[in-house]
């Protein structure tokens, strides 16, 4: 069982790393959207960036 703790390990730190590009992906997607639907949404000259 000790044999493959490694194997789980790098598996486990594989899934974790797969997760979180997941979540970067999807946060700069999120925030492409966010920023069109602004400009979109906003009239000329009027766009505030305040968060």
């Amino acid at each position: 069982m000790l044999d493959l703790l490694p194997y789980l390990i790098a598996a486990v730190a594989a899934w974790a790393g797969l997760q979180v590009w997941q979540v970067r992906r999807l946060t700069m997607r999120y925030e492409q959207l966010r920023c069109r639907n602004i400009e979109q949404d906003s009239p000329e000259g009027l766009i505030s960036n305040d968060r």
